[in-house]
């Protein structure tokens, strides 16, 4: 399947490739077999001042055509979620400032249907997993501090395992780190 958004990506990525970038692209994939089985599609493409590609492959998001009641009101909540979350990704990895957007996630979903808010709430918070990380590997002393500011933002969303994972998480980093200060001590 070729989509616009691959041209587009080259394109401007020669151009702005050090201007943090959001470009959303969404479509009907229509089954002509069987109308019941059409797909709206939201495909993003993300990119930092720090990436030297854009991310890749293209993030998708696939919902049943027939789940979807308002499109307007679906369209504009899941663009506001898709800016929210890149927003918060730039700004934590880059000056360590917690996430904002699970303070007002379960607003911004709460007219869509449960399994389309739970799918976009999930890959809210696996987005936020992969950022401390990446953010492990290259600032390895921010994390326990900011693991447990996100575990506070998180424990506001219905699933609070999100938020003892990142309690679980800072413990852990916080180990080792101190195992790694006292290996070089010694």
């Amino acid at each position: 399947m070729s989509f616009k958004l691959d041209t587009v990506e080259t394109l401007l990525f020669d151009k702005l490739h050090g201007i943090p970038t959001l470009i959303l692209e969404s479509d009907v994939l229509n089954d002509h077999q069987d109308k019941n089985k059409d797909q709206f599609c939201l495909r993003f493409l993300w990119w930092d001042v720090d990436d030297p590609n854009p991310s890749s492959p293209i993030n998708e998001i696939l919902l049943p055509w027939r789940q979807i009641p308002n499109l307007s009101n679906f369209l504009s909540a899941l663009h506001r979620i898709c800016a929210g979350l890149l927003i918060d990704e730039y700004y934590l990895f880059h000056y360590g400032i917690c996430p904002k957007l699970p303070e007002i996630l379960t607003e911004l979903v709460q007219d869509l249907p449960n399994e389309t808010a739970q799918q976009l709430i999930n890959l809210v918070v696996s987005r936020y997993r992969s950022v401390l990380a990446k953010m492990r590997e290259e600032r390895p002393s921010w994390i326990p501090q900011l693991a447990l500011e996100l575990a506070e933002v998180l424990s506001q969303l219905p699933n609070q395992n999100w938020a003892r994972e990142q309690v679980n998480f800072s413990i852990e980093v916080l180990a080792s780190l101190t195992m790694d200060f006292e290996g070089e001590a010694a």
